[in-house]
């Protein structure tokens, strides 16, 4: 018998499993089991590592002072822009993990159907820390050329912190200062088109599929709404 190989390359997963409301300039990245993840740049005005963006974060609501509260932070991006010096950048999920993703890593290849696109809850942060120093150890193995790369060291995946999450979901430098404090992101066609929320006329309770909203004014979905992000 004749075998075209010692093992079989997985199937690659159809597209609207990890990127349904693809765009031309986001950043797909692999995974094991034929999968990818899409990723989106945001942008930190800065000439060099050390350069750190100030933004005003959380929100003079009195009611949630202990989760929302006023403060400053610094924002920084890990690559430099080669067409623009004086901007950095670093890249952000744009959807939240899905089953499908989190399974690829768990060392069995799980089926690639519409039920892995429902986003991964249930985990702990130590679980979360712990997915992604596995895919960044899966990256720099099987994927090294296709990572961003500063000074020739290539990037690596982690949890974002708080202020670069926050930073990204608020629209980042693509939306107005005035608007960035704001609770929210501009909304001319509704927050129902943006934000899964407990409503008969939104998820009514129930989690939702990544990427049936719109974006925020970086490209991301359900930074509102639907499943909680660890940081």
């Amino acid at each position: 018998l004749g075998l075209a190989g010692a093992a079989l390359a997985q199937a690659k997963w159809p597209a609207n499993l990890f990127n349904p409301q693809a765009k031309p300039d986001d950043v797909v990245l692999p995974m094991p089991c034929g999968g990818s993840m899409a990723f989106r740049r945001v942008n930190v005005p800065g000439a060099d590592a050390l350069a750190g963006r100030r933004v005003q974060l959380g929100h003079p609501d009195q009611r949630f002072p202990y989760s929302e509260n006023t403060r400053s932070e610094y924002v920084g991006g890990g690559f430099t822009d080669t067409k623009q010096k004086s901007q950095r950048y670093y890249l952000i999920g744009k959807y939240e993990i899905t089953r499908l993703q989190f399974d690829a890593l768990g060392g069995n290849c799980p089926a690639a159907n519409d039920e892995g696109r429902m986003p991964k809850t249930a985990v702990t942060w130590a679980e979360a820390v712990g997915y992604a120093a596995r895919y960044s150890d899966w990256l720099a193995k099987n994927a090294g050329a296709a990572l961003p790369a500063e000074d020739g060291s290539p990037g690596f995946a982690r949890l974002p912190t708080e202020a670069e999450w926050e930073f990204a979901a608020r629209g980042g430098i693509a939306v107005p200062d005035a608007v960035f404090e704001q609770p929210a992101y501009p909304m001319p066609d509704g927050p129902q088109r943006h934000v899964w929320y407990a409503g008969t006329d939104s998820s009514n309770n129930e989690l939702n599929a990544i990427g049936l909203l719109k974006p925020n004014p970086l490209g991301l979905h359900d930074v509102l709404g639907n499943a909680g992000e660890f940081v």
